[in-house]
C-alpha cells in the first residue's frame, strides 16, 4: 500500500491546486517520507524519489530552507541505500535542484557528507548506472 500512497502524492504535483496543497503541508509529508526510506521494496524507494524531486522542483527558488534541508536529509539517507539506478538518480536531481546556485544548500549538503556519499554509491556501473554516476560527478564538481 505504501506504494500506491506514494505514487498518489507524486501525482499530486500535477496541476497548481493539488500542488499547494503538498506545499502546505510539506513538513508532515516529508517527515512520512523519512519513515518509509529504509523499506526494501524497490517500488517504494522509487516513489520516495520521486515525490523528494517533486518537492525539490517546487521549493528550488523559494524561501523553504527547511522544506530544503528536509529534502536534503532524505536524499542523503536514500543515495546511501539504494542500489537501484532510476530512484538514486531522481534523489539526486532533487539534490541537483536544490543545490544550484545556492551557497547555503551546498554547504548543507556538504555537511551531510553527501559528496562522499557520492563517491561511494551502491549503483552499479554501466547500463542505467551510466547516467547515475555522471550526475553523481556533475554533482561532485558543484560540492
Amino acid at each position: 500500500h505504501r506504494f500506491l500512497v506514494l505514487r498518489y502524492l507524486s501525482n499530486m504535483f500535477k496541476n497548481d491546486e493539488t500542488r499547494r496543497v503538498m506545499a502546505s503541508n510539506r513538513a508532515v509529508v516529508l517527515s512520512a517520507i523519512a519513515q518509509v526510506i529504509q523499506c526494501d521494496h524497490k517500488q517504494v524507494r522509487l516513489g520516495v524519489a520521486t515525490v523528494l524531486l517533486n518537492y525539490s522542483t517546487v521549493l528550488r527558488n523559494g524561501p523553504d530552507n527547511e522544506g530544503k534541508i528536509q529534502i536534503l536529509n532524505c536524499v542523503s539517507e536514500l543515495i546511501n541505500l539504494d542500489k537501484e539506478a532510476e530512484s538514486v538518480f531522481r534523489a539526486l536531481v532533487a539534490l541537483g535542484n536544490l543545490i544550484a546556485n545556492n551557497v547555503e544548500m551546498i554547504s548543507m549538503a556538504s555537511g551531510l557528507g553527501i559528496k562522499a556519499s557520492l563517491a561511494s554509491l551502491k549503483v552499479p556501473q554501466g547500463g542505467d548506472g551510466t547516467k547515475v554516476h555522471e550526475c553523481a560527478g556533475d554533482i561532485q564538481r558543484l560540492l
